[in-house]
């Protein structure tokens, strides 16, 4: 069984719902143009958090 997140991936590459609407879902800020200050803070994070493993 796939979890949530592959079924996510899977509606979005099959067009049934957009990546802001999934984000949202999921409680995390909308993708827009001017926000990769955002998004490079929150991959350095996930870096971290995957050195420590």
């Amino acid at each position: 069984m796939e979890n949530k997140y592959e079924d996510y991936k899977n509606e979005i590459k099959e067009g049934k719902r957009t990546l802001n609407q999934t984000r949202k879902e999921l409680g995390l800020p909308p993708i827009n143009g001017g926000n990769t200050e955002f998004i490079n803070r929150e991959i350095a994070f996930c870096r971290k958090i995957q050195e420590r493993r």
